[in-house]
């Protein structure tokens, strides 16, 4: 992980206006309408993550990486562990793309935003109600993940960059079914239908439980 974390810094240096990669990074790494519709650049919706767009969102990433990444490679098997952060990129690329497409926007979207966020959710998940020292203070799982995406959301309309939403989205939603192992549709149907069944559910009583007299108990009350 130190050397993903070293790899996002080498890349930025590297794709700065006026650097080597950064005509390369612009036309064909970043999601970008063009780069998708014009030059066809598939692998730009993983790609895209590698290249930040300023020393803080390499931070950002760092952060994440470090604070979270660790925990949850400690507990997890690799598989499932890169797995969760290559779809959460993948899937934050796409969802912008379609939003970049179908607003006919000229931004261009990068970072590993949409595979930390779901570093963070997965972690804060696994702690939601447990509290935790963060830094200097101390909260539960559901705190701390409220403070990143108020973070994410506050940097997103400071800047005017919708993308930000779309990739913290991507990335909770990535990171609760990494967390949860799957979905699990077949045991959500079999809930769905037994709660059916319960509506359903009616007493039957025979023609001869009717035409029985009711008896009193000891205290007084009626039985059947």
């Amino acid at each position: 992980m130190i050397g993903l974390i070293v790899a996002f810094f080498v890349l930025w240096l590297g794709s700065l206006e006026g650097a080597p990669l950064h005509e390369l990074t612009r036309d064909y790494l970043t999601v970008t309408g063009a780069a998708v519709t014009d030059r066809y650049a598939l692998w730009s919706f993983i790609t895209y993550a590698f290249f930040h767009t300023d020393f803080f969102g390499v931070l950002f990433s760092g952060i994440a990486i470090w604070l979270f990444g660790g925990e949850l490679a400690s507990r997890w098997t690799a598989t499932r562990f890169w797995g969760m952060q290559i779809a959460a990129a993948v899937v934050g690329g796409l969802l912008c793309f379609v939003g970049l497409w179908a607003l006919d926007s000229p931004l261009t979207v990068q970072g590993y935003h949409a595979a930390s966020m779901a570093l963070v959710f997965s972690y804060c998940w696994r702690v939601w109600r447990i509290p935790q020292h963060f830094f200097f203070f101390q909260m539960t799982g559901r705190t701390m993940l409220l403070l990143f995406v108020g973070i994410g959301a506050g940097a997103a309309l400071l800047a005017g960059f919708w993308p930000t939403l779309v990739l913290d989205v991507a990335g909770i939603g990535v990171g609760f079914v990494a967390s949860k192992g799957s979905l699990n549709i077949r045991d959500l149907r079999t809930r769905i239908r037994l709660w059916q069944a319960r509506r359903k559910l009616k007493i039957v009583r025979s023609p001869e439980d009717n035409a029985k007299t009711n008896r009193k108990n000891s205290d007084g009350m009626y039985i059947n």
